[in-house]
């Protein structure tokens, strides 16, 4: 595992060095509603956005990957309404059937129910966090794939920020583009949060 972890973490890093290399989009949105700043290529899009959740996307050949930031309260995850990994779950779907919905009549985005994602805790930035890696699936419609999320815990401005990626790329491979989305990810910096 620690071999694997070392070569991972070194692919991560020659990713992230690309990344920050290329031509980036102006992310001051970010700063301004979650207090923090990311390394996002311009060839992304900001497709949606609210009072606190963004939608970025870029187009593939044959579809498209996305990148999401979303906020909720400590106490929407952290609550005695169930386990913490079953409620980080209800929340990502709850905003998938919010914000990302699909071509047909009463179709949203899930996290696919077949099996439960892979949750570990993690840290991020010397904060607490989950890293889940799942698949997802539209209900009402025939599209799913691959996602990962990382749920961070702020205390110091009470919420968990999601940072969330996943692929549709029908009948394509998907791990190097979610591998891209996981760096850019990892450009994620606390500029404000008392730590």
């Amino acid at each position: 595992d620690s071999i694997i972890s070392l070569f991972r973490n070194a692919e991560l890093n020659e990713e992230q060095h690309q990344l920050v290399r290329k031509k980036l989009l102006n992310t001051e949105v970010v700063k301004e509603m979650f207090a923090c700043t990311i390394k996002i290529p311009n060839n992304y899009l900001l497709v949606d956005s609210d009072d606190n959740f963004l939608w970025y996307q870029k187009d593939l050949p044959s579809g498209n990957s996305n990148l999401l930031v979303y906020e909720v309260p400590i106490g929407s995850i952290e609550n005695n309404k169930g386990d913490i990994e079953s409620n980080i779950i209800k929340v990502r779907d709850s905003v998938g059937k919010n914000y990302i919905l699909g071509l047909q009549n009463n179709s949203y985005l899930m996290t696919e129910d077949s099996f439960f994602p892979s949750i570990k805790k993690t840290k991020i930035q010397h904060l607490p966090a989950y890293e889940i890696h799942g698949t997802w699936e539209m209900v009402n419609d025939f599209m799913s794939g691959p996602f990962i999320s990382f749920v961070i815990k702020d205390e110091f401005y009470d919420r968990y920020i999601i940072f969330e990626a996943f692929v549709n790329n029908p009948f394509k491979p998907k791990r190097d583009l979610l591998f891209e989305m996981e760096a850019i990810i990892k450009t994620l910096n606390f500029y404000d949060n008392g730590n």
